[in-house]
Order: C-alpha cells, then structure tokens, then sequence
C-alpha cells in the first residue's frame, strides 16, 4: 500500500516503525484497514473493536503526520509514522540550540517490536 497520509512539509522528520510478524494484511483487505469498526476477528476469540487504526490515522492527519504501511501476507506487517520536525520559537529566532536541562537522548533507537514468545 505504502504512504497512505503524506506529512506536512519540513526539514526534517522523525519515522517511528511498528512492525509485527504476524500473520499479515492480505491485499483485499488493504484499502478497509484505517475505517472505522472495520475488522476481520469477527468471529475470534480474540475480537477486536476495529478502532485502533482508524484512531492512529485521525491523530496522524491532526499532527500534519505521514502515515505508511507495508505488509505481506503469512510474514507480518510494517507500520510507519513520520512526524514533521520543527523549529522551537528560540531557534527560529535564531538562538543556538542548547541541551535543556532534564531533557535527555535516546541512546539507542528502537525500529521494531520484539517477537513474543509462543
């Protein structure tokens, strides 16, 4: 399918990954997966409302945010949020950019779910 929301213009953008190795999205299915109450696990045990991805796309269209997904069948799925960057009021006035105290980096980056134990 891939970029289902284009994001606002930026300089910069950051990309959060989802990705699960599940049983995948099958093609038929693809262009119902953001509706509301759309869901496949009608008659599972493990229903659900069919909420979860409407409500990501609705607040990834409020945050001017893009939106991709990928999957393949009997392999998983992979779902990406880019998120436009933009410049505090302070570097846009052309202050430098200094560490705030409290605020700390991420040490490392984290691109994909861990595989569950079965």
């Amino acid at each position: 399918m891939g970029l289902v929301l284009t994001p606002a213009k930026a300089a910069t953008y950051v990309a959060i990954l989802i990705r699960d190795f599940g049983c995948g999205i099958p093609p038929e299915n693809m262009s119902r997966i953001f509706e509301p109450f759309f869901t496949t696990k009608a008659l599972s045990v493990r229903r659900g409302t069919g909420l979860g991805l409407s409500m990501v796309y609705e607040l990834a269209k409020k945050m001017e945010a893009g939106l991709a997904v990928e999957s393949i069948v009997d392999e998983g799925s992979t779902f990406t949020l880019f998120l436009p960057v933009q410049a505090s009021r302070t570097e846009s006035a052309g202050e430098s950019k200094q560490p705030r105290k409290g605020r700390h980096e991420p040490s490392e980056s984290i691109s994909e779910a861990q595989t569950p134990s079965r």
